[in-house]
């Protein structure tokens, strides 16, 4: 079955029956309170094409970047998506979600020109292992100094030196995280940071480690304990990582977490 955004069921739809209001969907759900709120444009050619009892669908959102999101597709809805939509005809356009999916279409369409932007892999844990240690605790003010450049690095090294943070919007940040009770530290002794780790519950945030520090246990130890909290509170955790980062995604499948979904972001017929 074909909704165009212009029938009046499609945000019905969207909102009730695709079972969107999930972890898995986290970009989406932004993207989506962007768009109601006026910060994002939506065009006509959105879509959802879907089966009468909605186990099975795909979902095009055509905004400033391409939102392809699917649950259960299969064959059907992939012709019907394609007599809708030419994704050749994107040229460098961003696309978002699901990876599988998207695969699928750029096979599909024969398109071998784009760029990776950003790959995750998103995880849950209802349980994680303990690691005894007393060297955890919320930051606090006067962690301020060494989590802002901490923080800072994370951006530079997360995103390759492409979306690099001035040390006034990380000193901004940290001090809110700090009153919210939203990130923790690990010390490695009594003046030095080892770790933080910060909390956007009902997931985990940003788990950083000191490159000085790293591979002596650390990032386990604080990520096993922040995801404690929020397993006590919540009764499960959540998180994501970069794909490519190997020692991340070893860390979390050993703690006790268990992969759910992979996204992508790219960047498509890229002129070369």
């Amino acid at each position: 079955m074909y909704t165009p955004i212009k029938s009046d069921s499609f945000w019905a739809i969207l909102k009730n029956n695709l079972g969107i209001y999930n972890y898995k969907y986290k970009y989406l759900l932004i993207a989506i309170d962007s768009i109601n709120s006026g910060h994002k444009i939506i065009y006509e050619s959105s879509f959802i094409i879907h089966s009468s009892n909605y186990n099975s669908w795909i979902l095009i959102i055509h905004s400033d970047i391409l939102y392809i999101y699917g649950k259960n597709w299969n064959k059907v809805l992939v012709n019907e998506l394609t007599q809708k939509i030419d994704l050749k005809l994107y040229k460098n356009y961003e696309i978002m979600g699901t990876e599988e999916l998207i695969y699928d279409l750029l096979n599909f369409y024969n398109i071998h020109s784009f760029n990776i932007e950003k790959e995750r892999v998103f995880y849950e844990a209802v349980s994680v292992h303990n690691f005894l240690t007393n060297n955890i605790r919320p930051a606090t003010s006067n962690d301020l100094p060494i989590l802002s450049k901490m923080m800072q690095d994370y951006y530079h090294e997360e995103y390759k030196g492409k979306n690099d943070k001035s040390i006034e919007e990380m000193n901004f940040r940290i001090v809110n995280e700090i009153i919210n009770k939203e990130i923790y530290i690990i010390n490695a002794d009594k003046e030095n940071i080892a770790s933080f780790c910060t909390i956007i519950d009902p997931d985990i945030g940003i788990l950083f480690t000191n490159i000085k520090y790293r591979n002596q246990g650390y990032g386990k130890k604080i990520l096993s304990y922040c995801s404690n909290l929020l397993i006590d509170k919540n009764k499960k955790v959540f998180l994501m990582t970069d794909k490519k980062n190997v020692e991340s995604n070893i860390l979390c499948k050993n703690i006790g977490f268990y992969e759910i979904y992979k996204h992508t972001y790219i960047l498509i017929n890229v002129d070369r």
